[in-house]
């Protein structure tokens, strides 16, 4: 995925997954018959903050691995330099969407 992909103001695959994320937290969140509205609305809020900060951390952590060499002065490595293997992803993602296509209310995998 390019640069301008990610800026762009179109959803990304992971602001799908974002989106989806959000979806399952609200649905769990109602199940809780204990819980105020404004109690779910601010662990939804919370929760969408840490899912955030960890793609953040991730992200950092990425960085910091591959620039843990690098000697003073020297350019370090940003995200834009950063390239990830995108096939075996699509495979899994692929596997996954034919699996949950195929799958049957109750079934447990």
């Amino acid at each position: 995925m390019e640069l301008e992909e990610v800026l762009s103001e179109g959803h990304s695959e992971d602001e799908v997954d974002d989106e989806v994320a959000d979806f399952e937290e609200l649905r769990r969140l109602g199940n809780f018959d204990n819980v105020t509205n404004a109690e779910k609305k601010f662990m939804h809020m919370w929760n969408s903050f840490i899912r955030k900060q960890r793609a953040v951390l991730a992200w950092l952590s990425i960085i910091a691995h591959r620039n843990k060499d690098m000697k003073a002065g020297e350019k370090l490595i940003s995200v834009a330099d950063v390239e990830c293997e995108s096939e075996g992803a699509n495979k899994m993602v692929a596997y996954l969407r034919e699996t949950a296509s195929k799958s049957k209310t109750g079934d447990k995998f």
